[in-house]
Order: C-alpha cells, then sequence, then structure tokens
C-alpha cells in the first residue's frame, strides 16, 4: 500500500528495490528497471502474458495455484502503478490488467516505436555536450541512457559511434588521456569510463596541491603574506591561527629570529643609531614574563639586568686590565735592554 510520501517521492520503493519513477521521458530506464522488480516478483511472465490463470478446479492444488497466481498479478499491478509519475499513470487510470497496462504504456511512451522518436533521440545524443559542474562519469552514463532507448532498433548507438563521441566533447582536462586511449586497440566503453575517471581523481588532487601552496585551497587558508602564513594556518608571515597572530620575534621590524630589532639592517639608519644608543628601560606595566634578554636569551629580565652580561663584561675589564699592566712592563724591559751610546743619563755635579 502506498503512502503519501511514495505518492509524492520521484521514487518507487519496495522490498524488491527502489527505481526512479515512470516520466514522460525515461521510459526505457523505467522499462528496464521495473523489469529486474517484476521478475523478483516471480510477475514478469503475467506482465508479458506468457503466464494465464490457472483453470478453476475443486481440489486443494487447484485452489492454491489459482490464489498464488492472483497474489502476483495484484503485484505486478501495484508495482506498475505506483511506478508511474502523476503525468503518466492517467495513461492507465482504469485499469487492473497489468497485462494491459504494460501494453498501454509501451504505446504511449516507447518513442523507439516510432521514426520520428528514434531520430529525436539521435539527435539528443549527437548534441549532448558535459555541463557545468557535471562529472566525467555522470556525463558518460547520460549518453548511455540514450543509448539503451535505441537499442535493438535501426538507430542503435554503437560502442565505437559512443567512443567518438566522447573523445570529441570531453572537456580540455583529459586531453592527454584521450589521445592516448585513441591509440590504444581494443579499449571499450568500460576501459574509456574507468581512465577518464581516473583522469578526472588525479587533476582534483593537483588542483587541491596547488591550491594549497596559493593559500587558496581546501586544506589551506592563507599562503605566504595572507591569511595563515607561508602554504597554511598561522604561518611564517600571515596572521593565522597559531603561529602568526601571536608568535614574538626577535626582531619586530622584520619578523626575523636572526638579529634583534636594534640590529636589523631594514630599519633607516637614524631609528638604528637611536635604538643601539638608547637601550631599553623597564617599565612598571612590563611583564616580567614578557621581557626578553637579547644577551642570554632567557625571559624574566632585560640585557641591562642580564648576569651573562655582567661576567663577560668583568671579564673583558679583567683582560684589559692586564693588557695596560702587561704594556707597563715592557716598557721598562726595553729602557734596562738599551745601549750606554743611546742612554740618556744625568752628569754628576763636580766635586769641590
Amino acid at each position: 500500500m502506498a503512502t503519501n510520501d511514495q505518492t509524492t517521492s520521484p521514487f518507487y520503493t519496495s522490498k524488491y528495490g527502489s527505481i526512479k519513477k515512470l516520466t514522460d521521458t525515461n521510459y526505457a530506464v523505467w522499462k528496464g528497471d521495473v523489469t529486474v522488480i517484476l521478475e523478483a516478483m516471480n510477475a514478469l511472465d503475467i506482465v508479458i502474458g506468457e503466464e494465464e490463470e490457472p483453470p478453476a478446479g475443486n481440489t486443494v492444488a487447484a485452489r492454491t495455484a489459482i490464489a498464488d497466481y492472483r497474489k502476483r498479478r495484484a503485484l505486478a499491478t501495484s508495482a506498475i502503478r505506483f511506478s508511474c509519475t502523476e503525468i503518466v499513470a492517467i495513461y492507465i487510470n482504469g485499469l487492473s490488467n497489468p497485462r494491459e497496462m504494460w501494453e498501454t504504456l509501451n504505446q504511449r511512451l516507447d518513442t523507439t516505436t516510432s521514426y520520428i522518436g528514434r531520430t529525436t533521440i539521435v539527435t539528443k545524443f549527437q548534441n549532448a555536450r558535459p555541463v557545468a559542474k557535471e562529472s566525467i562519469g555522470v556525463y558518460i552514463a547520460r549518453l548511455q541512457t540514450y543509448r539503451l532507448q535505441l537499442q535493438g532498433s535501426t538507430e542503435e548507438i554503437s560502442d565505437q559511434a559512443l567512443l567518438t563521441h566522447v573523445y570529441t566533447t570531453a572537456p580540455p582536462e583529459f586531453k592527454t588521456t584521450i589521445a592516448i586511449l585513441k591509440r590504444t586497440a581494443g579499449i571499450t566503453i568500460e576501459n574509456l569510463t574507468a581512465a577518464l575517471k581516473e583522469t578526472e581523481e588525479e587533476n582534483k588532487a593537483e588542483a587541491g596541491i596547488v591550491d594549497s601552496k596559493s593559500g587558496e585551497g581546501l586544506y589551506a587558508r592563507g599562503g605566504r603574506g595572507g591569511r595563515g602564513g607561508r602554504g597554511g594556518r598561522g604561518g611564517r608571515g600571515g596572521k593565522g591561527n597559531d603561529q602568526g597572530k601571536n608568535r614574538i620575534y626577535n626582531c619586530t621590524n622584520c619578523k626575523m629570529d636572526n638579529h634583534i630589532t636594534a640590529d636589523c639592517t631594514k630599519r633607516p639608519r637614524g631609528q638604528q643609531t637611536h635604538q643601539t644608543n638608547q637601550p631599553r628601560k623597564r617599565t612598571r606595566d612590563n611583564d616580567d614574563n614578557e621581557v626578553f634578554c637579547y644577551q642570554c636569551g632567557e625571559r624574566g629580565h632585560m640585557r641591562n639586568d642580564c648576569e651573562l652580561k655582567k661576567r663577560i663584561d668583568d671579564m673583558k675589564r679583567r683582560h684589559n686590565d692586564n693588557g695596560n699592566r702587561n704594556g707597563r712592563a715592557m716598557l721598562a724591559i726595553r729602557e734596562q735592554t738599551q745601549t750606554p751610546a743611546n742612554r740618556i743619563t744625568e752628569m754628576p755635579e763636580n766635586e769641590e
């Protein structure tokens, strides 16, 4: 029994399967689908007229056979009626015999029975082209639908005709793959579909990699210098969520770590001198955890307060003092080694 959802849905669903309902344009596809369901119901022979109702009898076997036949015929009637949309159901309104319903729909909707109908399908096939955002698999399936409608007729579409149509109408990104397939013998529709699908997946993967490098892909937001940084979120030189926004650099001018702001070569010379000559001063508002020492690389104190700097300065002063003492000693030794002729002495006083 059909429900309201079953009546308005574009699909017919039963325990034997789900198919798309019959419209005025998909008779060939619907016929193939509903045939499978009728076979599962063991009612196809009833629909096509190859099985008649058993003769009446008073035996248990005769009554059982008649009941089974009528049950399967009712299932077939239900499947055909409720697998039709309202626009075509008007053709079979008032009919209860599944065979009559089957033949009526065939006469009304099977365009392959007339030359004009077959010609129309051929024209649709020849004019078919890929539409925007349509995968290559869906496009080939659409072409095979036209082929199925003409199967067995004088206008039947051959395998080669289908291959040629795909070769000449496929999008440009499949040009290389198609060139290889054309030089390969024994290509079937299945081979063609598989090869083009594989190429499509490879193109999508390559597009994702390129977009991630440029900062516009699905896998990375923001390229170098944009939102996110170098090739990803929060990278170098950007405004990412992880590193680009909250990261602290040694040089606040060019965002580098190999030098401090005072030594940055990209700053104007006047600012460099000012920064070098005037050391940074601590204020009460500075948080000790945010203060950075450029001498030892530790946080919590400034360079002027660094114990390592004090020890280094002390060592330098000691070295300078030792050098001065060594210099005075060398002068004394040099004076002692001078010759008497060159030495300047005081004249002795005359004794009285």
